[in-house]
């Protein structure tokens, strides 16, 4: 990210340099993603690109109705999922907290956003299955997904 922002910058560097850098950085991670986690589910690009000018955060209810509706609705095969094949679409948003596309939070704390390896089974809860639990699009990925 850095580099991106010096990049565009030249000589110091600004929180602008670093906000226009973010879209070609979203870019690069998402190349990163596929190329990583292919093992893990072929469409990921796809199931991320679900996300454009969407919002940024979602409860557990709309976050799944979000890949039901901008992802699955669109494919005509949805590929297996951690080597096991599709059943519903809650395994592919467990999929993108595993490799911290999102990050979750409970209502009640203002910040405090856990990723995969913080809590692992937050995906499971049943505070999540409840919508007590606040799922948000990793702010590197926000640019490139055309989210505000």
């Amino acid at each position: 990210m850095c580099k991106l922002a010096c990049d565009r910058a030249g000589s110091l560097i600004s929180v602008d340099h670093v906000k226009d850098a973010m879209d070609l950085f979203g870019t690069e991670k998402v190349s990163d993603l596929e190329k990583e986690h292919a093992h893990q589910f072929a469409d990921i690009k796809k199931l991320i690109n679900a996300f454009r000018g969407g919002d940024r955060e979602y409860n557990l209810y709309s976050l799944l109705r979000r890949i039901e509706d901008h992802y699955i609705k669109r494919v005509s095969d949805v590929p297996d999922v951690d080597g096991y094949p599709f059943k519903e679409n809650h395994r592919l948003g467990e999929l993108l907290f595993k490799i911290e596309v999102i990050s979750g939070r409970r209502r009640d704390e203002r910040n405090g956003f856990k990723l995969y390896q913080d809590e692992p089974d937050l995906f499971e809860l049943k505070e999540n299955s409840d919508n007590l639990i606040m799922w948000a699009i990793n702010p590197s990925y926000r640019k490139y997904l055309q989210i505000r």
